[in-house]
């Protein structure tokens, strides 16, 4: 990073100048980048995993995991195949809990439904 008083360079992580002590302005990244400040677990480009992971997550809901929980299965193999084609996106991680805790609300829910209606008739 240039100093803009004195042009001297400066490592990026630098607050101040090394050379004239003039405080350096940092710049701000946007989209992605600033959601990993936030939470450093979610750090992925990967769209596709990331709506899977929070599916995933809203599907642990009671009724809503009916919808939400199939959803979450076929958008977490979406991104995990969106993944594998590209590396750089990383994701990974979030497709494959969407997976798993889609899977396991799915099947929860289906089969509270099952004996909700199985105990009416």
């Amino acid at each position: 990073m240039q100093c803009p008083s004195c042009n001297a360079a400066n490592s990026a992580e630098a607050r101040q100048c090394t050379a004239c002590g003039t405080r350096l302005r940092r710049r701000r990244n946007s989209g992605v980048a600033s959601e990993a400040a936030v939470n450093p677990w979610i750090h992925s480009s990967n769209r596709m995993a990331l709506t899977a992971y929070r599916c995933s997550l809203l599907a642990m809901i009671p009724f809503l995991g009916l919808a939400l929980g199939p959803l979450a299965v076929v958008l977490g193999l979406l991104g995990r195949r969106s993944e594998r084609k590209q590396p750089s996106e990383r994701g990974a991680g979030q497709a494959m809990a969407a997976v798993v805790l889609g899977t396991a609300t799915l099947v929860t829910n289906w089969t509270g439904l099952f004996f909700i209606l199985r105990g009416i008739s």
